[in-house]
């Protein structure tokens, strides 16, 4: 009777139960064991999703992901435990292996100043701000004219901010009343500003906080002025070694107005605003792949259009100086006291900044330092996806060409009237300087429209891509360019020059 019965049990219950009884007890460990870990690693990962305020669908996508592996180990069959454990350990090995060579092509500033035999400062900005100024206590921030458009004091992180694509209706800082975006920084000041390399540059602050030596502002007319963004103001290497101080060696009245993050707009308001009284020789109009996406953003401020639409707008900067400094240094002081400081429970157990590791500096900050740290949060990974998938790519939007060709006629048409030479500086694209790596999508329209307007070229990306390194002239995969990158934009500038007979 027995056997009757257990024949005449379903034949797919049967079967089930005949699978499950052949696994052995070492494959259902394994197959527990793998779920254990998977579950361990979407928890971590959504741990890190917080943390570093990932977007909403990676964070539930982390916590369906411990459901699931939770609810398979204890709810589903040893054999569906085996399959599905079977196939996570090729999906598992396939991200660390992404994780992996990404960091190893692509390594982080401070993984690659390690490797160059390299100390590597991983304090962040505003913690070296209160460092210097224990001994000065005038040392300021530099300041990004784009990021006070789309500034948010309480958002989590001041990268997101400086690169945001929105601007905001309360933009820009008050100054004695009035709404005033600023296109320098705060004057005559030792200002803190960035490391790509290790450690970090700093420069003293001019007349209306750009990165030159003060007194050349009142050595009208001037020989040079540079228009651009952070590759013109220098990003990342002291003041003596950016590319205007080898272009000063030969025209000494020159000065770089290039500010992180300028797009064609910022840099022809600048144009209007600061240069007319100087009357320069020679333009430097100092292009960089991410000029026409910084100008979407541009176009969203009604001031910035007015300086291209109307001829006489201009907000008197140069005449505001000095409220304008006290505005800033107001700004930047409030934003350097939100960031947020080494864990003073950690400075309690003996680790300090200086004490702990580079990878564990990273997940205690939140910062992207080493790339273990990378590894261990799935950052290339949770990139890749985000970029892909879950925002809208910037970069790829289709250009606004006509407002970019009206811009640099204006600015042609403008140098002209007082007997200036405009010539357009196309710089290299650092992501562009790998080997094998495609041209820029825009290049020949960009060049294009700079001929159209009457400017003369300076093509650096084609004499760099000439080296047998190109890359070589960059600490890392994602920075500027390093000492000897920036003098070599200098080199060229002045072969540019020279063969034009200045």
């Amino acid at each position: 009777m027995a056997q009757e019965r257990a024949d005449a049990s379903p034949p797919g219950k049967a079967a089930d139960h005949a699978s499950s009884d052949e696994l052995s007890p070492r494959a259902v460990r394994f197959a527990n064991g793998v779920l254990w870990l998977v579950a361990a690693l979407f928890a971590l990962n959504l741990f890190f999703t917080f943390q570093l305020h990932r977007k909403p669908t990676l964070k539930i996508a982390a916590a369906v992901g411990v459901a699931v592996m939770l609810a398979a180990r204890f709810r589903a069959k040893p054999a569906h435990r085996l399959s599905l454990a079977l196939m996570l350990v090729p999906a598992v090995l396939a991200v660390g292996s992404f994780e992996i060579f990404q960091g190893r092509r692509r390594p982080r500033d401070g993984t690659a100043a390690l490797r160059r035999g390299q100390t590597f400062d991983s304090r962040n900005l505003f913690e070296v701000v209160h460092d210097v100024q224990k001994t000065n206590p005038s040392a300021q921030s530099f300041s990004i004219p784009r990021a006070l458009l789309t500034h948010n004091l309480n958002a989590p992180k001041w990268a997101d901010e400086a690169i945001a694509h929105t601007v905001r209706r309360d933009w820009g800082i008050q100054v004695d009343g009035v709404q005033t975006l600023p296109f320098g920084g705060v004057s005559g000041k030792q200002t803190i500003f960035c490391n790509e390399g290790g450690y970090w540059a700093e420069f003293d602050a001019d007349e209306h906080g750009f990165n030159n030596p003060k007194g050349i502002w009142g050595a009208a007319p001037l020989d040079v002025v540079i228009l651009g963004d952070s590759y013109s103001q220098g990003a990342c290497v002291p003041q003596d070694k950016i590319s205007a101080a080898y272009v000063r060696q030969k025209y000494p009245k020159t000065l770089t107005l290039g500010m992180c993050a300028n797009g064609p707009l910022m840099e022809y308001a600048n144009l209007k605003e600061l240069v007319v009284e100087l009357k320069p020789k020679i333009v430097l109009w100092a292009y960089y792949n991410n000029d026409l996406s910084d100008m979407d953003v541009e176009l969203q401020s009604e001031l910035l259009r007015r300086y291209v639409d109307e001829d006489g707008f201009r907000q008197n900067l140069a005449a505001r100086q000095p409220a304008i400094d006290a505005a800033l240094d107001v700004y930047l002081t409030d934003f350097g006291e939100r960031v947020p400081v080494w864990p003073a429970g950690l400075t309690s157990l003996g680790l300090t900044r200086q004490t702990t590791p580079l990878v564990l500096q990273d997940l205690a900050m939140r910062e992207q330092h080493s790339s273990w740290s990378s590894f261990v949060r799935l950052d290339w990974f949770s990139r890749a996806i985000t970029t892909r998938f879950l925002e809208t790519n910037y970069f790829s939007a289709p250009p606004n060409w006509d407002m970019f060709r009206k811009v640099l006629s204006k600015t042609t048409s403008t140098v002209a009237g007082w007997g200036g030479k405009t010539y357009f500086v196309y710089l290299p694209d650092s992501f562009y300087l790998a080997p094998g790596a495609k041209e820029q999508g825009n290049r020949q329209d960009v060049l294009r429209a700079a001929r159209d307007a009457g400017m003369g070229i300076i093509d650096i990306h084609a004499e760099l891509l000439k080296l047998p390194r190109p890359d070589s002239y960059r600490p890392h995969y994602e920075a500027h360019f390093n000492e000897e990158g920036f003098a070599l934009v200098g080199k060229y500038i002045l072969e540019g020059l020279a063969k034009d007979g200045l």
